[in-house]
């Protein structure tokens, strides 16, 4: 079960944190390309990035099961190919 925990993680960080950089530079792009205030462009983007923080931590804790149904498939599938 672990080996298949393992296996699933690094696919999952892939991909909360690609989707994190990617939603952060569109941000940063329509935070320049809308204001030419470098305040607004610290506001808009430190705000951002925490909202953008948050909603990642509620999918992956909302997700949890599914992951863990997931690598339980992953370990069975592999004790049967084992044996």
């Amino acid at each position: 079960m672990e080996n298949a925990l393992m296996a699933c993680k690094g696919p999952l960080i892939t991909v909360f944190g690609g989707t994190y950089i990617y939603l952060l530079a569109k941000l940063i792009i329509y935070t320049v390309n809308s204001s030419s205030e470098p305040f607004v462009w610290m506001l808009m983007i430190g705000g951002g990035a925490a909202l953008l923080l948050l909603a990642p931590a509620l999918a992956a804790f909302l997700l949890q099961p599914a992951v863990y149904l997931l690598a339980a498939l992953f370990a069975g599938v592999g004790a049967l190919i084992s044996r």
